[in-house]
């Protein structure tokens, strides 16, 4: 095998430190005009701002920070090429680092660079060992020179440190990883399932309205001067037919509600942003719907055509497991090649 065909995580991080992070002027309806102010001699002559100026202009903008989808791709890959790492009943014991995650310029990730006997037969402890090197890993070597990780890469964090075990398959398919146009589907698509629980299993639906319950008096944050205008332009949205506004219950179903009609209506041409719109009143919602929605056993897999890596069939499943948590092995072989003879 030819070596020089792959780059290191870290080599790939080290390169591209100023695009790990984008900075994205947050969506709204419309930006607030521009308007040239009345001058004054006596005031400061033009090119400088006054402060109100800057505070009006500011009022209706709002910067999103959030990982880039190349790298999103790139820890979501890693991740899962040391579970499956895992499941063969192997374990590095936490020596590792962002040197040893090898990638073609075709995506595909393999192990590489590692020492003699680093390798060893899964014991009880090594997994933790593993996970917690893999997080100091994403922290320190990953995102090289950031000093405040984004919200999506912090929640995914939380969801696989030493506190959270038992996600690992939330983990490989969590929605903070995906990019905008899958997590806005993903989202979507767990919220359908959620509406169909009401009739269908009416207890496991209140469960998880009570699970939710901090996401209750939601409007208040809509309502804001700093809220987010397309959300506040479908709460007020007066529909021609009836004259009469949308009812929508003050609670995570309310919610749920608006940001479905959000979507579709308002926000129909930002797909691709449509993350960023929720995130600005609920930077957590995507990621704390869909953990208590597979706490609950239902979960959303997607079948992949690993050679144009594009999703073309989805199916809806709920476990029937005495945990509530449903395994699945997530196999991608375009992304994963593990072999003891390469390894070794």
């Amino acid at each position: 095998m030819d070596e020089t065909m792959y780059t290191s995580l870290r080599n790939y991080c080290k390169f591209n430190k100023d695009r790990l992070i984008l900075q994205t002027i947050t969506p709204q309806v419309k930006s607030p005009p521009e308007q040239i102010p009345w001058t004054n001699p006596l005031e400061p002559k033009e090119g400088a701002s006054t402060s109100t100026e800057e505070e009006e202009k500011n009022m209706c903008r709002h910067i999103s920070y959030t990982t880039s989808n190349e790298v999103k791709c790139k820890i979501r890959n890693a991740y899962v090429l040391l579970k499956n790492f895992h499941r063969a009943g192997l374990t590095f014991g936490g020596h590792f680092t962002s040197e040893n995650f090898l990638m073609d310029t075709c995506g595909n990730m393999r192990f590489g660079n590692l020492s003699k006997g680093v390798i060893n037969k899964l014991e009880d402890g090594d997994i933790e060992k593993d996970t917690d090197r893999f997080v100091k890993m994403t922290r320190e070597e990953v995102f090289v020179s950031v000093t405040t990780l984004p919200l999506d890469i912090i929640q995914w964090i939380e969801l696989i440190d030493r506190c959270a075990r038992g996600y690992d398959s939330l983990a490989e398919d969590y929605i903070t990883l995906k990019d905008g146009y899958r997590a806005a589907a993903h989202f979507m698509s767990l919220h359908n399932m959620f509406e169909k629980m009401e009739t269908t299993d009416n207890p496991t639906y209140e469960k998880i309205k009570t699970k939710l319950s901090k996401y209750t008096k939601w409007k208040k944050g809509v309502e804001a001067p700093d809220g987010n205008t397309h959300l506040k332009e479908t709460l007020d949205f007066i529909d021609p037919a009836t004259g009469r506004k949308a009812y929508y219950s003050d609670d995570i179903c309310g919610l749920l509600k608006l940001l479905r009609n959000t979507r579709q209506h308002s926000a129909r041409a930002k797909e691709d942003v449509f993350v960023l719109i929720v995130a600005q009143n609920f930077p957590r919602l995507m990621g704390d719907f869909q953990k208590v929605m597979f706490k609950q056993g239902y979960t959303l897999n997607e079948s992949v055509d690993s050679s144009k890596n594009q999703t073309f069939a989805c199916q809806f499943t709920k476990s029937h497991t005495d945990s509530g948590i449903q395994k699945v092995d997530h196999e991608d072989s375009r992304h994963l090649q593990v072999t003891l003879k390469e390894l070794n």
